[in-house]
């Protein structure tokens, strides 16, 4: 730094060192990952504004370059991941995170004498924002044994492009772990013989993810959510028509009736309300569907609720003969649990609580007391609708009451 810079070029020095950090990185895009489209964003979030080269950055200290594609997220982020790595820089990968369901790449500019620093934010989005569903997510072993068992799966595809890149990472570890021949797959102290790899549950179901084996049975079912603790998603369940029996259930009607008789739309303006759910078997209901205590294991009642993201390995030994099958470990990072498991779930946030928020203009609920537009009702987190918003507590009423 010059020795004797007046206060307007100290601060136009300060200004061209943080653009030539940035230029710094436009070349490493351009050398490594060139033909990629991505936006500049001056701030935190993808929707600051764009960044341009006569911009004063004299107050900004965040940057976010925001990658757009119609082909695999996850392998674009890693290819911008390597070519940053390999310039020296010290890069972390948070995943999930707040900018990005697959991940997103940070890393950190600093010029101590100078007193300035800029964080940047590396994630990538589609470019249409419904491309996952043309992306594919199975393995070669399940096209084979589909093509063999006359079976046809096409028809079901992920809701999410989160679902997609769970469905994508597991089918292609598998295949890969598993020398291309079907695993012994171990998921929740369970054992799955002759496992080929997952495909989306049907449309409708509580079932997010299915396995199968190789005659293409069914023979597991998964109720899957991103994030690593209770406030990182929205609901077990919801509690329209479209919910099935969960609502038809005694609670929930009465939740319904007694919530649309007392409350009109502007009282969720700046409050969410909420009632904690008595019958075990509701809560069970909710997270693992609609079915649950009444069926076997199915898509509606699912074998496992999981969340996070998701880590294969492959167990100890070898396959010694040709018909012999690698073990193989899937293991969910936050929660893998089966209905055994449904108590655990009344700590740390997680408890199933009836409630009702402001929502989008589609959303309703109806009871006996009318039809709430913009409201959105569901089983959540206690965490989600109790403690992350400003909420109050709508009891029962008492048997003297009348709304």
């Amino acid at each position: 730094m010059p020795e004797t810079l007046s206060k307007e070029e100290l601060k136009q020095y300060k200004n061209d060192v943080k653009h030539q950090w940035i230029d710094d990185l436009i070349k490493i895009c351009a050398a490594k990952v060139g033909g990629r489209v991505y936006d500049i964003h001056a701030g935190a979030s993808t929707q600051s504004p764009l960044y341009t080269p006569d911009r004063d950055l004299s107050r900004t200290s965040n940057i976010v370059f925001k990658f757009k594609t119609d082909s695999s997220r996850n392998e674009l982020l890693g290819l911008v991941q390597k070519s940053i790595v390999v310039t020296g820089r010290s890069v972390k990968l948070y995943l999930p995170h707040k900018l990005s369901t697959v991940g997103c790449l940070t890393y950190t500019e600093e010029n101590k004498e100078l007193g300035i620093s800029i964080t940047f934010y590396i994630v990538v989005k589609y470019k249409n924002a419904r491309a996952f569903r043309n992306l594919p997510f199975t393995n070669d072993l399940i096209g084979e044994r589909m093509k063999a068992t006359g079976t046809d799966y096409s028809n079901r595809r992920p809701d999410t492009s989160y679902e997609h890149y769970i469905l994508n990472k597991i089918n292609t570890e598998l295949y890969k772990l598993g020398d291309h021949l079907p695993v012994k797959l171990k998921l929740a102290g369970k054992t799955y013989n002759d496992f080929i790899g997952f495909i989306p549950g049907k449309t409708g179901s509580h079932a997010d993810f299915v396995g199968i084996d190789k005659e293409c049975k069914e023979v597991c079912y998964i109720s899957h959510k991103q994030g690593s603790n209770a406030s990182n998603f929205q609901q077990y369940s919801g509690i329209t028509s479209r919910a099935g029996r969960i609502a038809d259930h005694e609670e929930v009607v009465n939740f319904k009736d007694e919530i649309t008789e007392a409350k009109q739309e502007s009282d969720f303006n700046q409050m969410a309300y909420y009632r904690p759910i008595e019958d075990s078997k509701l809560k069970g209901m909710a997270v693992f569907g609609e079915d649950y205590e009444l069926s076997e294991e199915g898509m509606n009642s699912v074998t496992l609720f999981c969340q996070g993201d998701v880590s294969i390995s492959k167990g100890s030994g070898n396959r010694k003969r040709a018909l012999d099958e690698n073990t193989i470990f899937l293991r969910f990072h936050t929660h893998n649990l089966p209905q055994t498991s449904l108590p655990s779930l009344n700590h740390r946030g997680y408890k199933p609580t009836l409630g009702a928020r402001k929502g989008e203009g589609s959303r309703k609920i109806e009871g006996s007391g009318g039809t709430l537009i913009g409201v959105r009702g569901g089983v959540y987190t206690e965490s989600y609708i109790v403690e992350d918003r400003q909420s109050e507590e709508f009891p029962p009423p008492k048997p003297d009451e009348v709304f």
